[in-house]
């Protein structure tokens, strides 16, 4: 063992091709498809990770400007850089245009790309502090294994890169000790500015992670030299995301108040604790998970738990005994004090105890997934840890004490992998490549051949069920198989969706796409930007829960079906008019007395219904049999919301039969087509029950939501019976919609 170990040492180029021989080995055994065929399948077939996916291919064959999406949020788009479709690489394929169909396999070639960097450059640090290849071969390719960041291969593709913290340490340590600093600060601004345009995560994290291990190098800031080299890698890059993100950005309201911050955390449970597997399952027998983020999942692992206590006995023991601490090379330290920060701020500390903090650092408000910031913090702790095995092993005095310690680095590596193996050797099951059109299935290929063959006629296509996520304000959840299916046919036919999923869109956009597709009794706001051609519904019998989405088909006509789905044909006009109501009979509120009627209009109380969100606030109740079996009704409020974010509650409504409870409508606020400037008027149709049956009215937004809101003019009525009230300022309506 130890002549092999010595054979190691004498050769870098060797111990570098065990390291990348060793990674491809993780890599095969955990995702195969991905080094043997990497463009016939992928790694995520639904949410962020498919829209990843389209928003680069998409781009690519039928970008319009070179910065501007526009497959999404139709008409208006938005900037590239808000799409979370690798900008950087992009910007590169935009000259590469003969391997147009190989966009799927060159973004999971960069992600083998990663990995490798990811290995090799741990093991250049650990070969740093170490000087011995041997251990920093083990110890990079545990430390890689276990890496938290190979779980964004089937979320957010983009922050999969997890050679970004490695590389910029490995580059900071040589600028630090080497006299030609000019080529390494250019290699970490190069490196950070393209991990800003990657993803703005990666370029922050890197950013405070190098920026934090600066500050305690005096002699760096005292040279001005230096000091211009530090702020251009630092910096610069920084600047120049903020000021392309401005150049390129067209939209001036967008959210200033992105939800999450006070949500995805990290804890010490994701942190120290594992997420998944055999001691999860043990642990979890005592400790609930139930309230741990997986954005904060960065777990360190039982090694570097290990390894992080030994260091703190002997830190203590040094401390009492007044001696110098020689254990770690000092330079270490400052790694791990960057890491430690990142991971108190990825605690959201000191924001969830002084929140008027976050008004004065309101930029920080922007990378909401604070968790994230928890990964450094485990690569610190990995190289420690074998740092720290390796002291202990040349510091053996005896052979015996050698081999001991040398056994005791085995099972601490075999450790790292067993625990790694619970999530790189789970079973997944992967899609084919459908942005190849081979790939689709054949009733899905109908469909898009006949969009393509008459996509001349219409401007977008809108999914139904529609979904529309970004504001932060407004927002309605897509159906996972229609926005699926959707994203793949405006990827193969170039017609963009009139629906979005991407990150801070603007206010006012988001708020006329939710107006346009209610009812034909509210008011609309048409964009200029919309032509005379029709829209296209694709509609693929996926459940209909909104009333409005029934309402756009009901008003559709059917150009093309098949087992799959129908594609539908509805003019603009359809869309955008406004109606007024020619429903009679027309009752006055005030003289309707029947009993499955109710109007309760508290602003003539000189009092609206106030409540908290994190109550279980029931507004109505029917007992049994007062609501007519298998019958239409109608129920309607206004929920005048308070604060920055506080549309992100659920009305629900639910039957009773036989002592049994039942959820048979559900439906966030904030999904509501009738937004408006301070309230939403919420408008829900339903079907009683085919038996008597009492029914409760209620809304629920969450044990930990503290904020309030106001009901008014609630109005429930049978659909056949039409009614007519006024509001407290005089204005009339006729059922849920002001009267024209």
């Amino acid at each position: 063992m130890q002549a092999l170990l010595t054979h190691i040492n004498r050769s870098n180029w060797l111990a570098l091709l065990l390291v990348i021989l060793g990674t491809f080995f993780i890599i095969y055994l955990s995702i195969p498809e991905l080094l043997l065929y990497p463009n016939d399948f992928l790694l995520v077939s639904e949410g962020d990770g498919l829209k990843s996916y389209y928003v680069f291919d998409y781009q690519l064959n039928h970008q319009t400007t070179f910065n501007h999406f526009t497959g999404l949020n139709y008409p208006y788009g938005d900037s590239y850089l808000y799409t979370d479709g690798f900008p950087a690489l992009q910007a590169i394929m935009q000259y590469i245009p003969f391997l147009k169909s190989y966009h799927v396999g060159i973004i999971h070639l960069t992600l083998i790309i990663g990995f490798i960097l990811t290995s090799v450059f741990l093991f250049l640090i650990l070969n740093f502090y170490t000087h011995s290849r041997w251990i920093s071969i083990i110890g990079a390719l545990c430390i890689f294994s276990l890496q938290p960041q190979f779980i964004r291969l089937f979320g957010h593709l983009s922050l999969a890169y997890s050679c970004v913290i490695p590389m910029g340490w490995y580059f900071l340590l040589r600028f630090i000790q080497d006299k030609n600093k000019l080529k390494w600060s250019f290699l970490l601004f190069f490196t950070n500015t393209l991990w800003f345009f990657t993803h703005g995560y990666l370029g922050l994290m890197l950013t405070l992670f190098l920026g934090i291990v600066v500050i305690f190098h005096f002699k760096l800031w005292k040279n001005l030299r230096y000091f211009i080299q530090i702020m251009a890698f630092l910096g610069v890059p920084l600047l120049l995301f903020f000021l392309i993100s401005k150049w390129s950005n067209s939209v001036q309201d967008r959210t200033t108040e992105p939800f999450g911050f006070f949500e995805y955390q990290a804890q010490w449970k994701s942190v120290f604790l594992p997420s998944e597997g055999f001691i999860h399952d043990q642990i979890e027998k005592c400790i609930s998970f139930t309230q741990v983020n997986w954005e904060g999942f960065a777990y360190i692992g039982l090694t570097s738990l290990f390894s992080l206590l030994i260091l703190l006995f002997f830190s203590i023991s040094s401390f009492l005994r007044q001696k110098e601490l020689t254990i770690l090379p000092r330079e270490l330290w400052f790694f791990l004090i960057s890491g430690i920060v990142l991971l108190i701020y990825s605690f959201g500390i000191p924001f969830n105890q002084f929140p008027s903090l976050l008004d004065v650092f309101g930029p920080l408000k922007q990378f909401r997934a604070v968790g994230r910031f928890a990964w450094p913090f485990y690569f610190v702790c990995g190289v420690i840890s074998f740092v720290l095995m390796h002291w202990f092993y040349v510091h053996s005095k005896t052979t015996f004490k050698k081999q001991i310690v040398l056994l005791f680095i085995l099972l601490a590596s075999a450790t790292y992998f067993w625990e790694a193996s619970e999530i790189l050797f789970k079973k997944r099951n992967y899609s084919k490549n459908t942005f190849l059109i081979e790939n689709v299935s054949a009733d899905h290929r109908e469909l898009i051949q006949f969009i393509q063959k008459h996509k001349n006629t219409y401007q977008c296509i809108l999914p139904i069920p529609w979904f529309h996520v970004g504001s932060e304000l407004y927002s309605k959840e897509p159906n996972i198989k229609t926005m699926g299916n959707t994203l793949i046919a405006s990827a193969h036919s170039g017609l963009p969706l009139y629906s979005c999923m991407m990150g801070r869109t603007s206010f006012s956009q988001s708020f006329d796409f939710f107006r346009s597709l209610g009812s034909n009794f509210q008011d609309k706001h048409k964009s200029t930007l919309i032509n005379e051609k029709d829209f296209l519904i694709w509609y693929d019998y996926q459940k209909i829960y909104a009333e409005d989405e029934q309402e756009l088909l009901n008003a559709s006509t059917i150009i093309y079906k098949n087992k799959m789905g129908e594609l539908r044909s509805i003019s603009p006009t359809q869309i955008f008019e406004r109606k007024k109501s020619t429903v009679t009979p027309i009752i006055d509120t005030q003289n309707e007395t029947r009993a499955d009627f109710l109007f309760e209009n508290y602003d003539s109380k000189n009092k609206r219904l106030t409540t908290k969100v994190s109550n279980y606030n029931t507004i109505a109740q029917f007992e049994s049999g007062i609501l007519k079996p298998d019958k239409w009704y109608e129920v309607s409020f206004d929920y005048y919301w308070i604060g920055k974010k506080n549309l992100d509650n659920v009305f629900r409504i639910e039957f009773v039969k036989n002592k049994q409870i039942n959820w048979f409508y559900e439906r966030t606020i904030s999904s509501y087509t009738d937004q408006q400037k301070d309230k939403v008027r919420v408008r829900a149709v339903f079907k009683t029950q085919s038996d008597p049956c009492a029914y409760n009215f209620f809304l629920f937004g969450g044990e930990k939501k503290n904020s309030s809101y106001h009901i008014d003019h609630l109005l429930i009525r049978p659909l056949d019976l039409s009614v007519r009230w006024k509001d407290d300022k005089g204005q009339f309506f006729i059922n849920s919609f002001p009267e024209k």
